[in-house]
């Protein structure tokens, strides 16, 4: 999969993080991947769910110990709600994990309130926007991509997350001011 989408990438240009998508779609010609896209109001965060209302097993429902740090895709469906279903690789049948959905004392816990994850649209580092600004400027982002990056939110107290660069990619990416 990674390497049909590596392939695909090296046949056009990628200038906005939506064409990813499209990349995505042309790395196969038969049995498309399927690509549904996200926005911030779609990501939720569970951390205080599981905090307080979920307890891991560790055997599946066969009776077979379980590994959390190596399970590689996970669905959870409202039809079945105190159970997680599991790979540990793309190419295994899923394995039932249930997880208790009941207090320490054995009741049933009360209904749950998804909290959303981000409230509003988020910010990029000021560097980064300056970086980006400036490549639209200098011409190498094609100018119908400004819409897209003049606008972006950024802030200087958020941390670029890709702090240390590749040094393959300073010798062929990175342009000079």
């Amino acid at each position: 999969m990674h390497l049909a989408i590596e392939f695909a990438k090296k046949k056009t240009e990628i200038f906005v993080p939506q064409q990813w998508a499209t990349v995505m779609q042309m790395a196969r010609r038969k049995d498309l991947y399927m690509i549904v896209p996200l926005k911030n109001e779609n990501i939720y965060d569970f951390k205080d769910l599981t905090k307080k209302n979920m307890k891991f097993r560790k055997e599946d429902v066969n009776g077979k110990k379980t590994n959390l740090l190596k399970i590689r895709r996970a669905r959870y469906t409202k039809e079945n709600q105190d159970c997680i279903l599991f790979k540990y690789t793309m190419d295994d049948e899923f394995s039932e994990m249930k997880v208790a959905l009941t207090s320490t004392k054995g009741r049933a816990t009360e209904e749950y309130q998804l909290i959303k994850k981000y409230t509003s649209r988020l910010s990029i580092s000021a560097a980064k926007k300056k970086d980006l600004v400036g490549l639209c400027q200098k011409g190498i982002i094609p100018a119908e991509y400004h819409t897209y990056y003049k606008p972006l939110l950024a802030n200087i107290n958020v941390k670029d997350t890709l702090a240390e660069t590749d040094v393959e990619e300073e010798k062929n990416d990175s342009y000079q001011d």
